[in-house]
């Protein structure tokens, strides 16, 4: 059984060597073969470091590892919320229950045989196969919208096949969600509160939560 993962279309690929020393962009070459029309200043390998003039967001780490190729990362955090309604009236109170884990989805584009097999490869750190003696474990994650939401560990919940999305591209959707123990922070009612004000030079003034009106019942008054 062979250790690679077969290209989807090798027969696309062009020799580096055919582009004239090994030329395939304005200061950039390539030792191997290079999908048609995809000129990248990625690096190919995860251990090359990143370059200063390509943005963060289109890469991740998992476990210290640079996942191959760029990334998207969507998904966020919600807050649970009860919403208790009295029968006949209109409206509900809502109360916070707390934060749900935060659930959201790494898309990898990849384009070469070498992200394909890096991607094999690191698929067998993140999500090794579950024995006696391994279990899943959670991964560290570093991404800037994750750094956002001070989210900097994740478990990997399910890897979807590679599609192919056209021109030599395809797409790998791996699904996670926030590693968050228990806070405590039992439930309260929600609390509307006056809207800020820009005192200029990026600061704002945060007004403390208006307290809610007293229920009825201890408002009205006995015949």
């Amino acid at each position: 059984m062979s250790s690679s993962s077969p290209f989807w279309d090798p027969g696309a690929l062009v020799p580096a060597g055919q582009l004239g020393n090994n030329q395939i962009a304005p200061g950039v070459f390539s030792a191997g073969n290079i999908a048609p029309g995809i000129w990248s200043a990625i690096p190919e390998s995860p251990s090359d470091p990143w370059p200063d003039q390509l943005s963060l967001w289109e890469t991740i780490k998992l476990n210290g590892l640079r996942a191959p190729g760029i990334c998207r990362v969507e998904g966020g955090r919600r807050r649970r919320i009860d919403e208790r309604f009295a029968n006949g009236s209109s409206g509900v109170t809502p109360a916070n229950m707390g934060y749900d884990c935060g659930r959201f989805t790494i898309t990898l584009t990849l384009w070469t045989p070498k992200q394909l097999e890096q991607l094999r490869a690191m698929l067998d750190l993140i999500q090794p196969p579950p024995t006696a003696k391994v279990q899943p474990r959670a991964v560290r994650a570093e991404h800037p919208a994750l750094l956002l939401w001070k989210i900097d560990t994740i478990y990997i919940e399910g890897v979807e096949f590679p599609r192919h999305i056209g021109k030599q591209i395809f797409e790998v959707v791996i699904d996670a969600v926030e590693y968050l123990l228990p806070q405590n922070e039992g439930a309260a009612k929600e609390q509307p509160s006056a809207p800020s004000t820009d005192l200029g030079g990026g600061t704002w003034s945060v007004p403390q939560p208006r307290p809610m009106p007293a229920d009825p019942s201890a408002t009205a008054v006995a015949p």
